[in-house]
């Protein structure tokens, strides 16, 4: 075999290899957040951590949301045990200045189980219930007049 077509090989083996745990990405929330968007943000921490990124969760407070920052612990803490298929918390979430901040690593590729997402890869749908065929509306229980 020829030696410089070796080393060729081998160096784009290692150019091609990817290091997306050590990116860390960062979910923002804020204490007002309505239930629909807490969700999406969560599918979106759950598929960085899918990826095998490190996710960063910090929540925001403004003005006189600081006065009840245990309702910023609650979401933070309700974000965690959500998210706890994926990734295991790497502390305790923490108040620093106007923001509470907590990170979240990956859990083994073999020990994920996706809440908010399916997989592309043909896997079977985890969070995502079967639709359910739609049913025939109900009779009306008064006889509507002719038109």
């Amino acid at each position: 075999m020829d030696f410089g077509k070796y080393m060729y090989e081998e160096s784009k083996k290692h150019s091609h290899v990817k290091t997306t745990a050590s990116k860390i990405k960062e979910i923002e929330f804020s204490v007002r957040i309505e239930q629909n968007d807490f969700v999406t943000k969560l599918r979106h921490a759950e598929e960085f951590l899918d990826h095998g990124n490190k996710v960063k969760l910090r929540l925001k407070f403004r003005g006189r949301e600081m006065a009840r920052t245990e309702m910023g612990f609650e979401i933070v803490n309700r974000a965690i045990t959500e998210l706890a298929g994926m990734g295991h918390p790497d502390g305790t979430p923490k108040l620093t200045g106007r923001n509470i901040y907590a990170m979240l690593t990956p859990l083994p590729v073999n020990k994920r189980k996706l809440k908010f997402h399916v997989r592309e890869a043909g896997a079977s749908p985890v969070a995502a219930p079967a639709p359910q065929p739609a049913a025939a509306p109900a009779p009306s229980p008064v006889p509507l007049p002719p038109a």
